[in-house]
């Protein structure tokens, strides 16, 4: 799986992962645990004195290896979404990919499923990188401010980027862009649900993507009471965890 030419291969992401600007802060994380700092403050802004998307938005070379990396391990999770989690995109007419990148999700739907009609949003800088001619629709703007109306919000490794308070104001902007439950609506994340195997292997991966949320976010891989009561302080009324190997499919309903 580290051979490039491998269709599913996450050498992109190893790359990336130890690549200067996302190795060097770890260093850093025993002096940034001994020191009090305000919320939502990180070891990566300690290190580079800006936030990663920060270093993403002002440097385009840095953009591009982060989408790559992303991809690498995009490509594994979405390749055993669309093989076991058909069902779950049955019915669905459009979609949106929240936090979308450069299209990679989005474009392996449309071509499972190409009914679907699936929109790209995410930061203008990033849509960017979305290929000319891909068969998805592009929109830039901010998930904070807006999320476009469709029939299921998409989202991939999004929320574990951020702090419970800032997942319940997207969750419930989600909750306002797509119909009722009655109707077909709801929202789709895939994240890591820790404390949900019991596989010594998965759950000390799952501590570790914990800890690098810590270091270059300041977000967190939660527990499942912990997805609970984010999707219920946002409005939501009804949830379902289907396991997909080290992470989940993560649906709740309006």
């Amino acid at each position: 799986m580290l051979v490039c030419d491998n269709p599913i291969s996450l050498a992109s992401h190893v790359l990336g992962l130890l690549d200067t600007n996302m190795a060097t802060p770890w260093h850093n994380l025993s002096t940034f645990c001994r020191l009090d700092h305000k919320k939502g403050f990180t070891v990566y802004e300690m290190e580079y004195g800006k936030s990663l998307w920060k270093l993403s938005e002002e440097n385009s070379e840095f953009t591009v290896l982060f989408n790559e990396t992303m991809d690498g391990d995009g490509r594994v999770t979405m390749k055993a979404l669309l093989e076991e989690c058909t069902e779950n995109f049955e019915g669905l007419n459009t979609l949106v990919d929240v936090g979308g990148g450069d299209g990679t999700s989005a474009i392996a739907i449309t071509k499972a499923f190409p009914h679907i009609k699936c929109i790209v949003y995410d930061l203008p800088h990033v849509v960017t990188n979305v290929p000319q001619g891909s068969p998805v629709e592009v929109v830039g703007g901010s998930m904070f401010d807006h999320i476009p109306k469709a029939d299921v919000v998409f989202m991939k490794l999004v929320m574990h980027d951020w702090d419970d308070e800032d997942c319940v104001k997207v969750l419930k902007l989600c909750k306002e862009a797509i119909p009722s439950r009655e109707d077909g609506g709801k929202v789709i994340i895939i994240e890591i649900v820790r404390g949900f195997s019991n596989l010594d292997l998965e759950r000390e991966t799952h501590i570790f993507f914990d800890l690098a949320m810590m270091v270059y976010m300041g977000g967190k891989e939660r527990e499942e009471h912990e997805w609970k009561k984010i999707f219920t302080d946002a409005g939501f009324t009804d949830y379902k965890i289907t396991p997909l190997g080290l992470r989940s499919l993560i649906e709740f309903f309006p």
